[in-house]
């Protein structure tokens, strides 16, 4: 009769099993103490969370990128036109319809 199996021994002596349910035990230990944090963390109403957003907006300076809040931006306050000269307002617009085709290609 041949001897029964034997499993394998690592350096320190623990079997290949062992070592792999003390990672797995260490995994989900890592999770657990993650979820933890996630379950303590401070959370609010979507309500207030938006009105938190509309008082941002009230304090900071104009975003004209919320034109519902703003308005549309008049063409005296227009940055990147009153900065731009002529020639330098041609490669802005080229660039940016580069871009833009090179995305709706990509999709």
């Amino acid at each position: 009769m041949s001897a029964p199996y034997e499993p394998r021994i690592n350096d320190n002596g623990k079997s290949k099993k062992q070592s792999m349910a003390e990672l797995k035990l260490r995994r989900l230990t890592e999770l657990n103490q993650r979820l933890q944090e996630d379950l303590n963390r401070r959370r609010i109403p979507v309500s207030e969370a938006a009105m938190d957003l509309i008082a941002f907006t009230d304090r900071e300076p104009k975003d004209f990128m919320v034109p519902s809040r703003w308005g549309q931006v008049s063409r005296a306050t227009r940055v990147m036109q009153t900065q731009l000269t002529p020639k330098s307002r041609l490669t802005a617009v080229t660039t940016h319809t580069l871009h833009n085709n090179k995305a709706v290609a990509a999709l």
